[in-house]
């Protein structure tokens, strides 16, 4: 039995796609001989229906982590106002990519400002809390024999807790970078190009005493400033084995020439970032040209920022119906009941590395998906690669899929026929987690 010291931002109970990686490949790396210990932040969640996962030994919380940061502390006083009120969203800027976050909005005395507490936090607002998985993770080190370290991006904070760790204890360490760091498109150090040129000086340093560097896509790849020989590439994933035949995961053929209403679904969170508003437009004609026939089912956070929009290009009220933030059984039963799937990509500087592990659990839903998304996104390479869906930032483009969709008698089935089951099953976390298991085999010697 091999000992691995995992830090990580998010774990189960965790509601969160950090977390449901790790809830996976902690369950099939303890079937090939590890054992997990963790040290993650009480991020006060509820209880998502995940049980006690298989092989991690023990858990250790942080409480108030961010605390030393002034970025943080002031984003949460922001908070706790903006969340009471609705967001107000202008119809007429809604299409223009947020990359600068405001920024050319502020006055100079705000840029200053900014530009201070970016350099107090520097080089992330999570940098200082390395000190609390620092002296939980020694404490672990100290009672156990730990043969690997695995420090787990968002945040930073758990990839430098790491890397000292292994400089005090001499045990190699592995980066698991799920999200760029300078790479990412919400990093406020891009407005500041001063701060960005040392951001990236400090990631490759802080990358240089890694043994390897685990990233989700080749596009995330390449916007990491390490050694390129230690990257490897590990997908999020999805539970399970897709081993049926195709002829066996169809429905029967349905009779009807079209059916009463087409329901799609969204499940997680949107952001003002999230490139929602194609969709918005095209469902607008959907029904001015098909009439009341659609549904879209709303399950998560920030729904206001649909409805506004929806309000401003004057879209039905009942066409969206906002189901608020549910426990993932949930999810799952409107997701079996559902005729399409929605996922959305990114608005900004960087925006085609992102790939949210929440494809994969749709595209084992055997159920077609619209991404709205560019079609050289690395979302879209795994849409494509997969034949699981429709990809597209034109709304027109957007709207002819969901008439087709809505019209098409067997639509569901023909679907199902084209799906390239060998490239899904390249990304079930049976597959994911042996790619990480060679990867330890080498770093510990087995």
């Amino acid at each position: 039995m091999k000992n691995i010291l995992l830090l990580v931002s998010y774990f189960p109970p965790d509601n969160h796609v950090g977390a449901w990686r790790w809830a996976r490949l902690t369950k099939k790396l303890a079937d090939k001989g590890y054992k997990i210990h963790v040290v993650s932040i009480n991020n006060k969640n509820k209880d998502y229906g995940i049980k006690k996962i298989k092989g991690v030994h023990e858990v250790q919380r942080i409480k108030n982590p961010y605390r030393r940061s002034i970025r943080h502390l002031y984003s949460r006083y922001k908070s706790s106002f903006s969340y009471t009120r609705k967001t107000e969203v202008s119809g007429n800027n809604l299409n223009k990519p947020p990359s600068k976050r405001k920024y050319e909005e502020l006055t100079n005395l705000g840029k200053i400002r900014r530009f201070i507490s970016l350099l107090i936090d520097f080089p992330d607002f999570s940098w200082s809390s390395s000190i609390y998985y620092f002296k939980e993770g020694s404490r672990i080190i100290e009672r156990n024999q730990i043969d690997i370290i695995i420090g787990s991006h968002p945040y930073v904070s758990c990839i430098k807790a790491a890397n000292e760790l292994s400089l005090k204890y001499k045990i190699p360490w592995i980066a698991d970078l799920r999200d760029g760091w300078s790479g990412n498109l919400f990093t406020p150090y891009s407005d500041f190009r001063l701060l960005f040129s040392l951001l990236k000086r400090k990631e490759e340093k802080l990358l240089k005493g890694s043994s390897k560097v685990v990233t989700i896509n080749s596009k995330l790849a390449k916007v990491i400033n390490c050694d390129e020989s230690k990257i490897e590439i590990i997908s999020n994933s999805f539970e399970g084995m897709m081993n049926k035949y195709v002829e066996d995961l169809s429905y029967k053929k349905d009779t009807k020439l079209k059916k009463n209403f087409l329901e799609i679904l969204f499940s997680g969170g949107v952001k003002s970032d999230h490139n929602f508003y194609p969709l918005l437009r095209a469902i607008k004609k959907f029904r001015d040209m098909k009439g009341d026939h659609i549904r879209f089912h709303y399950y998560g956070k920030r729904f206001d920022f649909l409805d506004s929009y929806g309000k401003s290009i004057k879209l039905d009220p009942d066409t969206l119906i906002d189901h608020g933030y549910v426990n993932i059984s949930e999810v799952n039963q409107a997701i079996n009941e559902i005729d399409v799937l929605v996922i959305f990509g990114w608005l900004g500087k960087h925006n085609d590395t992102y790939q949210t592990g929440k494809v994969f659990d749709y595209i084992n839903s055997l159920k077609p998906i619209i991404a709205i998304d560019n079609d050289t996104s690395a979302l879209a390479e795994t849409i494509n690669s997969c034949r699981a869906g429709f990809v597209s930032t034109k709304e027109d483009e957007i709207l002819k899929y969901l008439i087709e969709a809505y019209e098409k008698n067997n639509f569901h089935n023909d679907f199902v026929s084209k799906l390239n089951i060998d490239a899904i099953n390249s990304f079930s976390v049976e597959n994911t987690s042996n790619q990480y298991d060679l990867i330890l085999k080498k770093l510990i010697k087995l």
